[in-house]
């Protein structure tokens, strides 16, 4: 029965790396550039030794965090106040007859018609 767990994470780990050499690879995600967008490419002052670089500094976490620690915090401190106490309020309206409908959809996203 201890078999059948490990085939079953070898064909789970197969599937990941499979999805990700996939992903890397192609033209949609990025993949490799080639004629005329290569000349382009080129041609930016931001892409050099076959990369673009930021014009300023990005780093993806700050200098006093480590993944470990902030994989930690994430998995095991739990925060209060991320969720609302009460129900949200809502308002019913006659959309058809409405002037200006605007709808939030979440986070940033609104549609306003």
């Amino acid at each position: 029965m201890k078999n059948v767990g490990w085939v079953i994470l070898g064909m789970l780990l197969i599937v990941l790396v499979s999805g990700l050499l996939y992903y890397f690879v192609h033209p949609m995600f990025g993949g490799s550039f080639k004629g005329a967008r290569l000349e382009r490419m080129k041609q930016s002052p931001n892409f050099r030794n076959g990369v673009f670089h930021n014009l300023e500094v990005t780093p993806s976490l700050k200098s006093d965090v480590n993944i470990v620690s902030l994989m930690w915090d994430f998995l095991f401190n739990k925060k209060t106040g991320l969720k609302p106490l009460d129900a949200l309020p809502a308002m019913k309206c006659d959309l058809k007859n409405c002037r200006y409908k605007i709808f939030w959809c979440g986070l940033a996203t609104h549609l306003i018609s």
